[in-house]
């Protein structure tokens, strides 16, 4: 008979497959609030949520930005700094400004939030940074990152927010809206409470139009009015508003609250949902797939090809040729290192996924005696705990060998600075399963957990855990 197969995708704030029942997620050095899932029953379309109050993990002062304009804040406000202190804790964000920040910097690893204010009288400058920058930001988000783009002008006119044809509509103004899923993350916590209507003077001086939008706010008296809207794009997810400050906003604190919860339900990692199947009569067990696809570091990077993760640890093949040095620096500007190998387990792991999509080829890795000869390092300084050389190797054969290729057999070869190969990109962030069973397999009946260790881009780290419960028909 045919078995049950169940997809889940890990996304932050995208849709899982299957019934959710309880999921955790503990650390050891932050309350993850955002093991609560944001789940979609794909037999019922109804979504259930569950939220663990704490601080959001994984945030930053190198991956989570505000970025408005150096003019003023909107209305002399501070409340979206409220916000962004409420949501990450202060000191783990970092304010930036159209007019000065190097958008080729910001929307670049290990950034992975981006909350853009253009409002009052920064409509203008939000729009010309747009106009400049907005395949930059597009790609960025696509990669697998998330962007909050919101506007309440009262200057100019409609602003092109991109990705795919969105358009804020100014002036469109809301006096009150109405929260369109009371199962969105932002309204479970962890800030509480929230209140499933707001208003204001103006709660927005704008609305989103486009296509392919999740709706997260709706005009209390228009149903056509959009003042807040969400999509994917990619891999990643873009949010669009067109909200004034919440010091305009009732009620209080539920709209601050409100605010706040936004920005972690856009920067958070998402521990997944349990998932619930029946297996077909006679069987012992049924097969589940998920795919592990969460934001840091990225699934996918530009000009390469992903390798897996192992042992918290992300790996990606260059699809072009260097030179060592170029391969290094190239290494750096994607947020990484050359790879670093410091067993054998992980000399396999590289070797077996590199000759899985370039048969053959020997690669760039990043141990090297470029600063003095004889004395290899790595150019992660991780410390030297394994080398897997080929017999007679290295020789420094005209004494111009200082880097080294990783051959197709999985022996290592020295190299001289002319030689050019698709390098190994080693970034840290990835998960590590401790317990259960991987994707894919035959799950037997009765409730199996899965546990992972997951590693962000700058080494932080938590442990998600979900089950699989497998019902006997």
């Amino acid at each position: 008979m045919k078995k049950i197969t169940q997809k889940l995708l890990i996304l932050l704030l995208l849709v899982f497959s299957g019934n959710a029942l309880h999921s955790q997620c503990t650390s050891s050095n932050f309350d993850p609030l955002a093991c609560g899932d944001f789940i979609q029953n794909t037999n019922t379309s109804n979504f259930t949520t569950e939220s663990t109050p704490g601080n959001v993990p994984f945030a930053t002062a190198s991956d989570t930005y505000y970025l408005r304009s150096n003019t003023q804040n909107p209305w002399g406000s501070t409340t979206n700094q409220d916000a962004m202190n409420l949501a990450f804790g202060a000191g783990n964000w970092t304010e930036v400004f159209f007019e000065t920040v190097n958008p080729a910097v910001l929307f670049a690893s290990p950034t992975r939030f981006v909350f853009m204010e253009g409002s009052d009288t920064s409509a203008n400058a939000l729009n010309s940074f747009l106009i400049a920058n907005l395949t930059t930001i597009e790609n960025w988000v696509a990669s697998g990152n998330h962007l909050l783009i919101n506007a309440a002008p009262n200057e100019g006119g409609n602003i092109n927010f991109g990705f795919g044809g969105s358009i804020l509509i100014y002036p469109s103004f809301s006096s009150n809206v109405n929260v369109v899923d009371t199962n969105h993350p932002a309204f479970l916590g962890p800030n509480l409470p929230v209140s499933a209507a707001m208003s204001g003077g103006s709660y927005g001086h704008a609305s989103i139009s486009g296509t392919g939008f999740t709706d997260v706010l709706v005009d209390g008296s228009n149903p056509t009015i959009f003042p807040l809207r969400q999509k994917v794009w990619g891999n990643g997810l873009v949010m669009m508003g067109g909200m004034t400050t919440t010091n305009w906003h009732s009620p209080q604190p539920a709209a601050a609250n409100w605010r706040a919860n936004l920005l972690v339900s856009l920067g958070a990692f998402v521990c997944p949902s349990d998932i619930t199947v029946s297996n077909d009569p006679g069987q012992c067990s049924a097969v589940v797939t998920y795919t592990l696809n969460e934001t840091f570091p990225p699934e996918t990077i530009p000009g390469f090809t992903s390798l897996g993760s192992n042992n918290g640890k992300s790996y990606y093949l260059s699809d072009a040729a260097f030179t060592p040095a170029a391969g290094f620096s190239d290494a750096i500007a994607n947020g990484g290192f050359v790879a670093t190998i410091q067993d054998a387990a992980k000399n396999a792991f590289i070797n077996t996924q590199v000759n899985a999509v370039a048969l053959g080829a020997s690669v760039l890795i990043g141990f090297n005696d470029v600063a003095i000869e004889g004395t290899f390092v790595w150019q992660s300084g991780a410390p030297t705990t394994y080398t897997n050389w080929t017999v007679g190797e290295p020789n420094n054969f005209n004494g111009i060998e200082d880097y080294t290729e990783l051959i197709s057999n999985g022996l290592w070869n020295d190299q001289s600075s002319a030689f050019t190969a698709r390098y190994v990109l080693e970034i840290t962030g990835g998960f590590v399963q401790t317990a259960g069973l991987p994707s894919g397999s035959a799950f037997p009946v009765g409730t199996t957990t899965n546990t992972f260790d997951v590693t962000d881009t700058n080494g932080n780290t938590t442990t998600c855990s979900f089950d699989v419960t497998v019902e006997d028909n």
